[in-house]
Formats: structure tokens, sequence, C-alpha cells
């Protein structure tokens, strides 16, 4: 009986180790520059491409982007606060992000870094945040820097 259960555990063990190679396979597979974007169902390059938010927002206040065409995924983010303010919420699904700024921490200061999956030469969005925020967005590909308007369309190059 217990080399039957060592068999057995020893099987699993194989298939478990077969299905972690195949994912990692998969997964290096679709990581690639020619992909299929899921938007287009057709063929398309990709490359990546780095992002900073440098945000200065005010406590009990939301900043959301809403990326437009360029998006392929967002593969990455990462948020630095340069003040004592806080962050108190953080969404990110699909082709945008929510941050929601803490009541009672003052004023919020810092860098939002995202990684992207780019398909075109350039990143259209639009970004919503209250009148007393102020946001830029860098390429830190090209070093293109631009200033956002709450509720206005932006586009800058993805390099």
């Amino acid at each position: 009986m217990k080399f039957h259960r060592k068999s057995t555990a020893l099987a699993l063990a194989m298939v478990s180790t077969v299905l972690l190679v195949a994912g990692v396979v998969s997964a290096s597979a679709q990581s690639g520059t020619n992909r299929t974007s899921p938007k287009t169902a057709k063929a398309r390059l990709t490359e990546t491409s780095s992002f900073v938010y440098n945000m200065h927002l005010p406590p009990g206040k939301f900043f959301r982007v809403t990326y437009g065409s360029g998006l392929h995924r967002i593969d990455s983010s990462s948020l630095v606060s340069h003040s004592s303010g806080t962050i108190s919420r953080a969404v990110f699904a699909g082709d945008d992000f929510v941050l929601g700024t803490a009541i009672h921490t003052g004023r919020f200061s810092g860098d939002l870094t995202q990684t992207l999956i780019v398909d075109s030469a350039t990143l259209h969005g639009v970004a919503h945040f209250p009148v007393a925020g102020a946001v830029t967005l860098t390429n830190t590909d090209t070093g293109t820097r631009i200033t956002l308007q709450d509720g206005e369309r932006f586009s800058i190059p993805t390099g």
C-alpha cells in the first residue's frame, strides 16, 4: 500500500512539473513581439514602453486614466509617494486605472510608473483628476513630457 501511495505521489509530482513547464513555455511564447491583439483579432507588432505619471493631488479625490488606441495591455505598475499624502485605493483593470487619495493624510505627491505593451507609435487616453490637481506624463524611453488636462484626450509618442 505504501508503494502505491509513493507511486501516486511521484506521478502527481511529475504531472505538476510538466504542467508548470508547459505554462512557462506558453508564457514565454506569448511575450514575443508579434501577438494577436484581443481588440482587433489581427496580428500586430508590440513593444514595451515605460511611462511615469507625476501627480500632485488633493486629499479625498480620484485620479483616473482610460487608455484608448495604442495600448495592447498594462504590463506592470508601481507607485511611489513623495509626500505625507497616501493612496487609499488603487484599481487597475483592463485599459484603465483609478487611484484614490486618502482623506486625512494631506496632499498626495508621487509617481506612478507603468510599463505598457503598446501596439502603435502613439498612446492615446483621457485623464480625469480634480481641478486642484496637477499631473504630467513622461515617456522615459524618449524623454517626451506632457502636462495632462482634466477630461481632455492626450497623445504621447511610445518610442
